[in-house]
C-alpha cells in the first residue's frame, strides 16, 4: 500500500499538550523551532527568538535617592544606595521584529544588565553572578496571562486571538506609534519580587533626552528609524529615566 503523507496531521501529532506540559510548548516554539531553524540554516551567531531588531546599546548609572525609605531598599536598589555613584548599567534597545523589517508601530523593549548586585541568583552556573536583569517593553501589560496561554497562542496565534478578544486588542495597542526609544515609557513584562512577601512591576518614565535630528525621515518612511534617532539623541547628549516601583 502506498499513500501520502499529511503534513497537518503529523506536526498536530507532534504539538505538546499545553494544558499538561505548557514550559516544554513553549520550549518547543521559541528554542527548538525558531532557535533550532537558525542553527540549521549556519547563523552565527545565532539570532535571538524576539526583540531582535537592534537599535543600540547605552552605557548607564542607576541611583537611589537618598531619603528612600528602608523597607524599600532592598535587592539592586539597596545595592545602588551601598554604592556610591549608583550602579553601572548597559541598557539594549530594541524592537521586536526582524531586522529587516520596519520597526514602525512594533513593541520596543529595553533589557537592562545591572552590575554590583549581591547576593544568589538562579542560574545555577551564575548562581555568584553580581549582576542582575530588567526586561520593559513599552505597554503595560503581556497579551497572557499564563504560560498555558502563551503555548496555545504560539500553536495558533490567529484562532487564539478570535477566541480570545482581549489578547488580540492588547496586541492591537502594542502596535502604537512611538516617538523615540528615549521618550517612551516602559513597564517590567512580568512581577518581580521585591522581599518576602510582595511584587511589584518596575516602570521606567522618561524624564529628559536631546531632541531628535529635524532632518530625519519619519518613522513610517524609514525601516530603522530608532536607530538612527537614538545615535543622534544621545551623541548630543544624556538621557534620563525615573525608574518606578
Amino acid at each position: 500500500m502506498t499513500g501520502t503523507a499529511d503534513p497537518q496531521r503529523n506536526s498536530s501529532q507532534l504539538l505538546p499538550d499545553c494544558a499538561a506540559e505548557p514550559i516544554a510548548g513553549i520550549v518547543a516554539e521559541f528554542v527548538d523551532k525558531r532557535m533550532g531553524q537558525r542553527i540549521a540554516q549556519g547563523q552565527d551567531p545565532v539570532l535571538r527568538p524576539v526583540f531582535v531588531k537592534y537599535h543600540g546599546t547605552a552605557r548607564g548609572v542607576l541611583t537611589v535617592a537618598p531619603d528612600l525609605p528602608p523597607e524599600l531598599c532592598l535587592g539592586f536598589l539597596g545595592a545602588a544606595q551601598d554604592q556610591p555613584g549608583g550602579l553601572t548599567a548597559w541598557v539594549r534597545f530594541s524592537s521586536d521584529t526582524l531586522p529587516d523589517r520596519s520597526d514602525f508601530r512594533r513593541t520596543l523593549g529595553m533589557g537592562i544588565k545591572l552590575f554590583g548586585v549581591p547576593g544568589p541568583k538562579l542560574l545555577e552556573d551564575e548562581d555568584r553572578a553580581d549582576t542582575q536583569d530588567l526586561v520593559l517593553q513599552n505597554h503595560d501589560v503581556f497579551f497572557v496571562d499564563t504560560a498555558r496561554d502563551m503555548c496555545e497562542f504560539q500553536q495558533d496565534p490567529i484562532a487564539y486571538q478570535n477566541a480570545h478578544p482581549v489578547t488580540r486588542g492588547i496586541l492591537q495597542a502594542m502596535r502604537k506609534p512611538e516617538d523615540s526609544a528615549l521618550t517612551a515609557g516602559y513597564w517590567g513584562v512580568l512581577p518581580y519580587a521585591f522581599g518576602p512577601d510582595r511584587h511589584v512591576k518596575y516602570v521606567l518614565v522618561p524624564v529628559s533626552c536631546p531632541p531628535g535630528d529635524p532632518q530625519a525621515a519619519p518613522p513610517d518612511e524609514d525601516p530603522s528609524f530608532f536607530r538612527g534617532d537614538l545615535r543622534y539623541r544621545l551623541a548630543a547628549g544624556e538621557a534620563a529615566f525615573d525608574l518606578m516601583v
